[in-house]
């Protein structure tokens, strides 16, 4: 598990200094959208005891997953249909049976806290 998690945060890690990197070559002002999963909600999804070391075998130092929030600047949360049911034409509510509402759940309680959400 900790093997998994340390080499899923070097890719997003890696993934996201990438673009930044290309939005900073633009010379110009840039925004950034990434899609999850983001540091914060990797960690996030561990369990307490293992977030320290995962972060510290990835080099991210002894930290947990609201220490990372200073990489995000603001954080858009979209949550999927089973959540909120959309409104069909015909006004009937249009919903999905799947595993999405614990998974939005669990990825917005990892942005509580966070100033700009």
């Amino acid at each position: 598990l900790v093997a998994a998690a340390v080499a899923a945060m070097r890719l997003q890690l890696q993934l996201e200094e990438s673009f930044a990197g290309i939005a900073a070559a633009a010379h110009k002002p840039t925004a950034l959208l990434m899609s999850r999963p983001t540091l914060p909600e990797i960690v996030s999804q561990l369990p307490a005891g293992l977030q320290q070391q995962v972060c510290k075998t990835a080099g991210l130092g002894h930290v947990g997953h609201k220490s990372l929030f200073g990489r995000y600047d603001a954080v858009v949360h979209l949550v999927s249909a089973v959540v909120r049911p959309l409104a069909s034409s015909s006004g009937r509510r249009v919903s999905f049976q799947n595993n999405s509402a614990p998974i939005d759940e669990s990825i917005a309680k990892c942005w509580e806290g966070h100033p700009c959400v």
